[in-house]
């Protein structure tokens, strides 16, 4: 019975198939005429496999024989263009005919094969539609575990490309790998999921396989109005389709009367079991559908009191039962001895493989063994005819060699004088050399000094004296005479212009302090604390390290230069009450160190700020390293490291 149903269920799912198949190989026909010959290009080629396969698939439904045919044609063109995907195409149509002709192994056979080049190819299409075929072949072996396996996998495939419709079908058939294990509310539950899904995209027929599935499932629940509606909305179906199969509509109106006879309504179920004879007698019944018909006959007419007519069907029924049973039973028999066979010949294989490689690994040893032994022989020959001709070489070197050695010895003796010659002269060169760097830092010292003390003459004498007459002028005014904010004004003047002309004393003084020439570094430092500490603006303390060491002017003065244009930045920008300058000797290293307590220094300023970066290249050029450290009202120190040796 299960063979009848399941029959049924695929039929079913495949008469609009049947349907749209005579028209569909007219035009496939028509294409391939149109095809260049075979050979021609490679496009036309795989085009040509691609057609035959279609037309194997179609023309099944008419000619068996010529449908193979065509698919052997396309797997024997693929294979002498070296196509892989056209082999891998051939072989799933191929699979396709001897599922439809209840050859499983066969079929399950070729979809290995086919789904081992697709998957290597890539075409995930082609693979989902071998899992869709093997998960229908598993099922109709009873392997159901197998069959969910390769069904889920087509589904997944199906939806990871877009293949909506084969994505709804690959649901239909997991629902009836699940009706066939018996687990009827769950092929129920995927066929309302495909009714569902399909409602937003409305494939033709596709409805229909649902509810034929469903109303199937549901006379195994015993649910018969269920199943009748299931049914009678499928003939509605059917009635709205151009062309239907007559197998199908002979198979919906059996359905119908076996639900009918389960419910006791023996009358009308003979209506609709006439309704289907007179379709069989137009040819169009099977044995598996004449099985199916007499079965219900026998049972409605036995509820009618028919008795006659009941053991006619009845005797029908066997006969149709052992025939169909001893096909299953030759079909169940050719599978086992496929699978026999199949095994022996894999064993076969394996040991032919294992004695082909022993033989080639022997053939290629020994293969390897003479031509190392010709390799090996030859290279023995070149070696001895070339070490003949190395031992004349070296022979007639070795008098070469012993003159040369005579010669280079003269050589030796004459470059040694020239290189001590050399070597007097440079040093010589060298000393002067030294000499004259010491005599250019000396003149530039010189130089600056000699700038700076102008720079200073001239800013106390010009610029000062200017200011102090500018002073004396402007105090000889009456001040009694200006209104009361014209002399806020004038004095707010006086004071600026006082504050000026201490600026540029300071300033010239500060510029070339003569305790720099007199008492060096320290003591120009100390004066300049001393200036600063007097003006009550900047408490300003100097510590010198008692191992100091002796620098030279130009040292010195870059030195001091630093310091007062930090000094000066100090009292213009930080804000700061309280200052020192150190100097120490650490690790090799003159370390200076000048800190303040005033307000810090912003990212701005230490940016765009000219005086910072002169300070920069004045540490630069003492080969020192600067680093700085401030924070928002914490103060500043500034961390100078000098190397000794560059001092």
């Amino acid at each position: 019975m299960k063979n009848i149903l399941y029959c049924f269920i695929l039929l079913l799912c495949t008469y609009y198939t049947y349907a749209q198949s005579a028209t569909k190989l007219d035009s496939l026909k028509k294409v391939l005429a149109k095809l260049p010959k075979k050979g021609a290009s490679f496009a036309g080629d795989t085009t040509r496999v691609r057609v035959l396969c279609e037309m194997g698939e179609t023309a099944f439904f008419f000619n068996v024989d010529s449908s193979f045919n065509m698919v052997q044609e396309s797997y024997l063109l693929s294979k002498n263009i070296n196509w892989s995907e056209g082999i891998a195409i051939s072989y799933n149509v191929l699979a396709t005919l001897y599922s439809a002709k209840n050859e499983y192994m066969t079929a399950i056979d070729y979809l290995y094969k086919s789904l081992l080049i697709s998957e290597k190819v890539n075409n995930e299409l082609l693979s989902a539609k071998n899992y869709r075929i093997l998960g229908d072949c598993y099922s109709l072996l009873s392997q159901y575990d197998k069959a969910k396996v390769f069904n889920e996998r087509s589904i997944k495939l199906y939806k990871k490309n877009k293949d909506i419709r084969n994505y709804i079908l690959g649901i239909n058939n997991l629902g009836l790998v699940y009706h066939d294990e018996k687990r009827f509310e769950k092929a129920i539950s995927l066929f309302k999921m495909g009714l569902r899904i399909n409602e937003s995209y409305k494939f033709k027929n596709l409805d229909t396989y649902f509810l034929s599935n469903m109303g199937l499932s549901y006379v195994q629940l015993k649910k018969y109005k269920e199943a009748l509606v299931c049914y009678n909305e499928v003939i509605e179906q059917q009635k709205k389709t151009e062309t239907v199969p007559i197998y199908s509509q002979i198979i919906i109106l059996i359905s119908i009367a076996e639900v009918l006879e389960y419910q006791n309504k023996p009358f009308k179920s003979l209506r609709y079991l006439n309704d289907a004879e007179k379709l069989i007698k137009m040819g169009e019944g099977t044995d598996d559908v004449q099985q199916f018909y007499s079965e219900i006959s026998y049972r409605v007419f036995k509820k009618l009191k028919k008795y006659d007519l009941a053991l006619y069907h009845y005797i029908k029924f066997k006969e149709f039962k052992e025939r169909n049973t001893k096909q299953d039973i030759e079909k169940r028999v050719k599978s086992l001895q496929f699978e026999h066979d199949n095994a022996i010949q894999q064993k076969q294989i394996v040991l032919l493989n294992k004695n082909l490689k022993q033989e080639n690994i022997i053939k290629q040893i020994s293969i390897i063994g003479v031509i190392l032994l010709f390799v090996f022989g030859g290279i023995l020959w070149k070696n001895n005819h070339s070490l003949k001709k190395k031992n004349k070489l070296i022979e007639n070197q070795k008098d070469v060699i012993g003159l040369i050695n005579s010669q280079l010895e003269d050589l030796n003796r004459n470059l040694e004088k020239k290189v001590d010659e050399r070597t007097i002269e440079l040093t010589k060169v060298n000393i002067e050399l030294i000499q004259k760097n010491e005599e250019i830092l000396t003149a530039l010292v010189e130089g600056q000094t000699l700038e700076r003390k102008r720079v200073a003459v001239e800013l106390h004498d010009n610029l000062g004296s200017m200011l102090s007459g500018m002073k004396w002028r402007l105090q000889a005014l009456d001040k009694e005479k200006l209104s009361e904010k014209e002399q806020k004004v004038y004095e707010g003047i006086l004071t600026m212009m006082g504050d000026a002309y201490s600026e540029v004393r300071l300033i010239s003084h500060n510029l070339l302090p003569a305790e720099l020439e007199k008492s060096g570094l320290p003591g120009a430092l100390q004066k300049l604390a001393n200036d600063i500490n007097q003006s009550e603006k900047l408490q300003l303390s100097i510590n010198f390290d008692e191992n100091s060491i002796k620098i030279d002017k130009k040292t010195e003065l870059e030195l001091y230069s630093i310091c007062l244009e930090l000094v000066n930045n100090i009292l213009k920008h930080s804000g700061a009450t309280k200052s020192s300058i150190s100097f120490q000797i650490k690790n090799e290293n003159l370390v200076l160190q000048i800190e303040d307590n005033g307000k810090g220094i912003s990212p701005e300023i230490q940016k765009k700020g000219m005086g910072f970066k002169n300070i920069i290249n004045r540490v630069n050029s003492l080969k020192g390293k600067l680093i700085m450290s401030s924070a928002e009202e914490q103060g500043t120190t500034f961390l100078m490291k000098f190397p000794l040796e560059c001092l």
